[in-house]
């Protein structure tokens, strides 16, 4: 678990903590790491050692190694693009389990929709210019010497930042995709009000397809700042998120614990500050993994009350 609470007095001190579930359903926890900058994403190799996104790269450690206060730490994975300031630094990440030590990355966009001093250039630089594009999701080959990066590319382009990032046994991927802001500073008959406009998404992966961000929203409408967009080039969402929630986190449920009818089903986290975030909700899938039906809560109750 990756804890990103700060003191004023060290805005990049984080921590990775082991949590781990005793006899009697309590847990107890156990800090692994700390100094860390800004840990956000972190996923279990094929060799079964944890790796850890930061926003400049990623590394690998051992859970169990003796050694502290700090594991041995191998980075594998370097420059992956984020500056200090920019708008969506962290990364998460995911491996492909029909392919072992290829990892799938988030690469956030700086902006929100691709402005630039107060303007929107066609095309878009940022997402789809050769190097260092980012609002993409990056595959990286993990099968150089001693298992770190041998050669990396772009796998999709237009997700302005997919902090949500889940691959089904099947091998589907599937991004949960934080969606712009402020679309009614642009065009004032529309409105970013909780879930209305521009939704968040569930997007299948394919490799080499883009997704809209920042020409087009929702199931391929043109967004005011890009009203003469061809959206038929782009892929459209699996499904459709309440606007504003946030998905920040979702994996496949393959455990015991829940009903047998969660079973194989996508688990996401809803992080927005909104009334339809901060929930856990279910969405139905196919037999491939797709996202094919209305998501419904889990868990919901942590809104802010007045006192």
């Amino acid at each position: 678990t990756l804890d990103r609470s700060s003191a004023a007095s060290d805005v990049y001190k984080r921590q990775v903590w082991l949590l781990k579930r005793n006899a009697d359903k309590t847990f107890t926890k156990r800090q692994l790491l700390s100094a860390i900058d800004k840990p956000s994403g972190v996923a279990i190799g094929p060799d079964n050692l944890a790796y850890v996104a930061t926003p400049t790269d990623v590394f690998r450690f051992d859970p169990a190694d003796p050694r502290r206060p700090q594991p041995r730490l191998t980075v594998v994975a370097k420059n992956l693009g984020s500056r200090a300031d920019a708008r969506h630094p962290l990364h998460h990440i995911a491996f492909d389990p029909k392919n072992p030590f290829q990892l799938y990355v988030n690469v956030g966009s700086d902006s929100d929709n691709c402005e630039v001093d107060g303007r929107f250039a066609t095309p878009c630089d940022e997402t789809e210019r050769a190097q260092n594009a980012r609002g993409t999701i990056l595959k990286i080959d993990l099968t150089g010497a001693g298992n770190v990066e041998k050669s990396r590319s772009v796998v999709a382009r237009g997700l302005r930042n997919s902090m949500a990032l889940a691959f089904h046994s099947t091998g589907t991927l599937v991004q949960g995709e934080n969606s712009r802001d402020s679309i009614n500073k642009r065009a004032p008959e529309l409105t970013d009000r909780e879930s209305d406009l521009p939704h968040e998404e569930l997007n299948v992966i394919a490799q080499g397809k883009s997704y809209g961000w920042p020409y087009c929203y929702d199931n391929g409408v043109p967004s005011p700042e890009y009203k003469t967009a061809d959206c038929t080039k782009h892929q459209n969402p699996a499904l459709l998120l309440p606007g504003h929630s946030s998905p920040l986190g979702m994996e496949y449920y393959t455990g015991n614990l829940f009903p047998t009818a969660y079973q194989g089903q996508l688990v996401i986290s809803l992080h927005g500050y909104r009334e339809y975030g901060h929930r856990i909700v279910l969405a139905p899938v196919d037999a491939r993994g797709v996202p094919n039906g209305e998501i419904r809560d889990i868990v919901r109750g942590w809104e802010k009350t007045a006192t």
